[in-house]
């Protein structure tokens, strides 16, 4: 099958193709070592095996710790970027907000969906200034930042990356970072991630996909 037919067929052919399929993929800008994949069209990477999200520990505009136990309950998508990033964080962020409704609807039954700003830039991007940047987008997305360290913990875990530019004259430093927003099922476990730009009809329809693999998984695993 072209990619361009599995950019466009239904969600119930897309889990064939997915099932019957094995291949091998790397998302733009990601750095770790290629993992099998169950599924990669123009608009989504599903793993072939959930990776947990593990050994991080940063906190949220209140305080609050955020943890591989945040990640559980719900399904969670995280999207790293900085409050100066002049295009892709605000146009992605934009998108997910645009579908934040839909996506509410689609989880209902598993805890609902929360979104997860992750600063890579933590010298810039306070408490003060990461919450209402997050808030702007949509009052339930949540600002998380915390020390290099446990960023650089987290993105090696996922598989993601960034790097400080240095300034041209005159100019504030840029940060280079990965632009996928990974998708995490209620177990905390990372499923994929869904690849830059983000068409938000695309974030709906993949994450309907990934929803159905979730549900088949848990069936056979109960006996269905």
């Amino acid at each position: 099958m072209r990619r361009t037919a599995v950019a466009t067929v239904c969600a119930a052919a897309l889990i064939g193709f997915a099932l019957g399929w094995w291949t091998q993929g790397t998302a733009p800008a990601l750095t770790a070592e290629p993992r099998a994949v169950l599924l990669q069209d123009l608009a989504i990477t599903v793993y072939a095996q959930p990776k947990p999200a593990v050994g991080f520990r940063l906190t949220d505009p209140h305080g609050r710790i955020f943890d591989p136990r945040r990640l559980t309950g719900h399904w969670s998508l995280l999207f790293f970027g900085y409050t100066h990033c002049p295009d892709v964080c605000p146009a992605t962020l934009s998108s997910l907000a645009a579908v934040m409704d839909r996506l509410q609807a689609l989880f209902t039954r598993d805890g609902g969906i929360e979104v997860f700003f992750v600063s890579v830039d933590p010298a810039r991007d306070s408490p003060e200034v990461l919450g209402p940047y997050a808030a702007h987008f949509h009052p339930g997305f949540t600002g998380i930042t915390g020390e290099p360290a446990q960023l650089d913990a987290l993105l090696a875990n996922l598989g993601g990356g960034y790097r400080l530019v240095p300034p041209q004259s005159g100019e504030a430093y840029a940060v280079e970072h990965t632009a996928a927003v990974f998708v995490a099922d209620p177990q905390g476990r990372v499923r994929g991630y869904l690849a830059h730009p983000l068409a938000a009809d695309a974030v709906v329809s993949r994450l309907e996909l990934v929803k159905a693999l979730y549900e088949r998984e848990k069936s056979k695993d109960w006996g269905g």
